[in-house]
């Protein structure tokens, strides 16, 4: 990783993130699974962030990391707002992306994103684990009746 990790904040310090992303495969591809493998993700984010390098630039390395808690953990950390909504509706977790709602600018674009997020994404786990239970009440009630 050295060679890796002095590569990547070499670039990054002197503001050469879009041929680092050309390098690492692109602003919208996913790199290639060997490529992926052999740079730490979470390192990769850390010297960016170290370098400064903006939020919009972090949310597209954080979205590379496979652990989602990572992933989550470090987008926070990082004050990430557009990587940590992208790791709540990943997981479906429509409680806690309202909660962290609390912690963006209204009115920002991360702000708008997460609104829109709430209002068109469907099948989210809280709503899922409600209608199971409504679900096994109406079972129960149902039975009692017979």
């Amino acid at each position: 990783m050295g060679k890796h990790r002095c590569w990547v904040r070499c670039r990054g310090l002197r503001g050469a993130l879009s041929t680092l992303t050309s390098a690492l495969g692109g602003s919208g591809n996913i790199l290639h699974k060997g490529v992926k493998a052999t740079l730490p993700m979470d390192q990769v984010v850390h010297t960016l962030q170290a370098s400064g390098s903006p939020a919009n630039v972090l949310a597209v390395y954080l979205g590379l990391m496979d652990n989602m808690e990572s992933r989550l953990k470090l987008a926070v950390n990082y004050k990430c707002h557009q990587a940590v909504i992208d790791v709540h509706v990943a997981q479906k977790d429509r409680s806690s992306l309202e909660q962290y709602m609390k912690e963006i600018p209204p009115g920002s674009p991360e702000y708008l994103k997460a609104e829109n997020a709430l209002r068109v994404s469907t099948g989210w786990a809280d709503e899922v684990s409600e209608i199971r239970e409504k679900k096994c009440v109406e079972i129960e009630i149902d039975k009692r009746l017979y």
